[in-house]
Formats: C-alpha cells, sequence, structure tokens
C-alpha cells in the first residue's frame, strides 16, 4: 500500500513514539507510526460508541428503557 507523509510537532512524535512502545509491550511486535494512529483512531470510535451508549435521552424513563421476554406479550 502506497505511504504519505505527514507534518507533525516534535512533540507529537514523542507521544506517537510512547503510543508505539506501548503498543510494542502489548502484542510482543515492534509497533510503527501508522499502528499508533490506528490504535488511536479506534480509541475514539470507542470512546464514540460508548459516549451513545450512556448518553440520556430527554423525557425518557427507566420504563422506556426495561427489556422485556417475549414470552410475557
Amino acid at each position: 500500500m502506497p505511504s504519505t507523509t505527514i507534518r507533525i510537532k516534535k512533540e507529537t512524535a514523542r507521544e506517537l513514539a510512547k503510543i508505539m512502545g506501548e503498543l510494542t509491550a502489548k502484542t510482543g511486535k515492534k509497533a510503527s507510526y501508522d499502528d499508533a494512529i490506528k490504535y488511536l483512531l479506534g480509541k475514539k470510535k470507542e470512546n464514540r460508541l460508548k459516549a451513545f451508549i450512556e448518553k440520556t435521552f430527554e423525557g425518557a424513563t427507566s420504563e422506556d428503557f426495561k427489556e422485556y421476554d417475549y414470552g410475557d406479550i
């Protein structure tokens, strides 16, 4: 797959290098900048989904979220 060059600040590169180290320790294989960025993007998606799941909806009560056993119907 073709690659591209992006410009980042040195501090950002240091932070990505820390994440690469964590990923290397976790997986046992050398992580790349691409791996670190993909990891962060995945975390962002997880956080967005978690926020949606935990979101409260105006006007909704606990009864609206009750699970029903279809045998009761």
